[in-house]
């Protein structure tokens, strides 16, 4: 966009470069295709100042969508659209789960509607997760499949990858002083993992799934902080447990195994691996009373990602 000394403004580009649309034959999702006229007639009303100047840019952007096979598209100046017309609704924060299946045209069925009856049939009213999975607070929206530049870049670094993992030379699983007390028998510095502590006491038993990026004899070590200091007796609900059970001087004994082996999030990847694997888990598990996991723990977010923001 171009500013003038008197206060006006009107779109700008860059000599000699080509604007490119979406193609309307292209493999996406027909929202976006309809939908793509409008768009750009939204983006020349927001940045021209006056109908002079929608005027001056419009033949060249109609010109470029009729070159991607959008051949109805008059556009019209509606005015300033950045000008605030009404007073502004106030929005509600929601928690929504987004289900993002890829869209090809060569798939008949109604991957969207299939997906929501779904959740209609095996989350009714009287479902105990109605509240967290429902028409409100789960949304469908479509994802493009990827091209031919994404599958070779993404295949040459899962080879990468697998060269470094080849070149690793340090194979150590453990570095306990005694292998009997290594809480994972001998696999400790495992990293990338999903796991499973029990908290067996005279009568019951508790279960608590985790998870950890690093190495878990690092996660081990937070746990049995949070087991001895009080002040961290709310760090997770196996410690509050723990807590629990000391208070009332109730002997207990916690032993911990590995699920699954993940991987955690990077950059540039929809989503985390780690993360998902370990609501997966909570899941399978969500009909077991002794379950120490809290359902908020299903709609948390990757924690992962945070390394990644600038």
């Amino acid at each position: 966009m171009t500013f003038r000394k008197n206060g006006s403004f009107c779109p700008f580009r860059k000599d000699g470069k080509i604007t490119q649309y979406v193609h309307r034959q292209s493999n996406h999702p027909p929202s976006i295709i309809r939908n793509i006229p409008d768009m750009i007639s939204h983006r020349i009303n927001s940045i021209s100042s006056s109908k002079e100047d929608f005027d001056a840019a419009k033949p060249y952007y109609e010109d470029a969508l009729n070159r991607s096979g959008h051949q109805h598209s008059n556009m019209e100046f509606t005015g300033n659209v950045n000008m605030p017309q009404n007073k502004p609704r106030r929005s509600r924060k929601r928690k929504i789960i987004w289900f993002n299946p890829p869209f090809s045209n060569n798939v008949e069925t109604n991957i969207g509607r299939r997906f929501l009856n779904l959740i209609e049939k095996h989350f009714p009213r009287n479902h105990r997760f109605h509240k967290l999975f429902n028409r409100n607070n789960v949304k469908v929206s479509y994802s493009c499949m990827p091209n031919v530049e994404n599958i070779i870049k993404s295949h040459n670094k899962k080879l990468l990858q697998e060269h470094q993992q080849q070149e690793d030379t340090s194979p150590r699983l453990c570095n306990c002083r005694s292998k009997d007390q290594c809480p994972l028998g001998g696999k400790c510095l495992t990293d990338s993992l999903v796991y499973k502590a029990t908290l067996s006491t005279i009568s019951e038993k508790y279960s608590y799934v985790g998870m950890s990026e690093g190495a878990f004899k690092t996660r081990f070590n937070n746990h049995k902080c949070s087991f001895r200091l009080e002040r961290y007796r709310t760090a997770t609900k196996l410690s509050e447990k723990v807590w629990y059970l000391k208070d009332r001087g109730i002997d207990f004994n916690i032993t911990w195994d590995i699920i699954k082996r993940g991987r955690p999030y990077m950059n540039g990847q929809r989503t985390c691996d780690l993360c998902t694997t370990e609501k997966l888990e909570i899941l399978l598990r969500s009909t077991d009373p002794h379950l120490l996991n809290s359902r908020s723990e299903i709609l948390a977010k990757c924690r992962h990602r945070r390394k990644f923001s600038l």
